[in-house]
């Protein structure tokens, strides 16, 4: 059941970054309500089948790569549907469409589950330390769809496109998105990392070790860090903002796909 309704929510997603990714084509009037329907059906469908394979390995999905894959694709998911009742929604949703395709198809493709000692995942700071890594990741992802849609409106500024503009929010809104959720994705992260060395700490007879993951956070850490420095407090803005955002998340993917290569799980 769980790999036919993430088949579901992946062509789901797959309509809808067809109906509503921007400069992709120009669909007709009776695509965007197709659109409508097949995000919350995409995003339905995700969720559910997320609680399934949460109960079938007794646990958040989350210690795997596809598990986790799976499990930030369906939060971009249901962030898809909570945002596209903004002004600047519909455009948006297309980008996070396909990027929660993407996502979930590559999860699908990679090993969901994960042994682990029991005793490691009964503390308290196991379930604090995956979630807030799981929503810094969300801002991360999100930023860099409001990125990628910030360079697409710049550009046909830039051309005087303007005629194209009109479905498209404007680059001062998608700015200050991309701000929000830059600082999210920091907040988060910072907390996640806190919360993952008292988790270390607190697991008997293990001394804390230090491994690629741990690496590629904290990097990732100082690289987003610098970012909410330098639009926060420098009031750094336009396509050098955007274009930080798209290297970071960028960087992020081949550091994590890396890690993947040489190991199942995260740590």
């Amino acid at each position: 059941m769980q790999p036919l309704l993430f088949t579901v929510a992946l062509f789901a997603y797959l309509v809808v970054a067809s109906a509503r990714l921007p400069g992709l084509w120009s669909p007709p009037p009776w695509l965007g309500a197709v659109g409508r329907v097949a995000l919350w059906v995409g995003a339905g469908a995700h969720i559910v089948g997320l609680v399934i394979l949460a109960v079938h390995l007794g646990g958040a999905p989350v210690l795997a790569a596809g598990g986790t894959l799976v499990t930030l694709a369906a939060f971009l998911g249901a962030a898809n549907v909570v945002m596209q009742r903004q002004p600047y929604g519909e455009a948006l949703s297309g980008v996070l469409g396909a990027l929660s395709a993407a996502m979930l198809g590559l999860g699908m493709l990679l090993p969901q589950g994960s042994q682990r000692a029991p005793e490691a995942l009964a503390s308290l700071w196991f379930p604090i330390h995956a979630a807030m890594i799981l929503l810094g990741l969300l801002g991360f992802t999100l930023a860099f769809g409001v990125s990628a849609l910030y360079l697409v409106v710049s550009g046909r500024l830039k051309a005087k496109r303007l005629g194209e503009l009109g479905r498209l929010p404007s680059i001062d809104a998608l700015d200050a998105l991309n701000t929000r959720f830059i600082v999210l994705g920091f907040l988060a992260l910072t907390f996640g990392i806190a919360a993952g060395g008292l988790w270390a700490t607190s697991i008997p007879d293990r001394a804390p070790r230090l491994g690629p993951t741990v690496y590629v956070t904290v990097v990732l850490w100082g690289w987003y860090a610098a970012a909410v420095l330098v639009r926060v407090v420098g009031g750094w803005r336009g396509r050098l903002a955007a274009h930080f955002s798209l290297v970071g998340f960028l960087g992020l993917l081949v550091s994590l796909g890396s890690i993947v290569a040489i190991s199942r799980g995260w740590h």
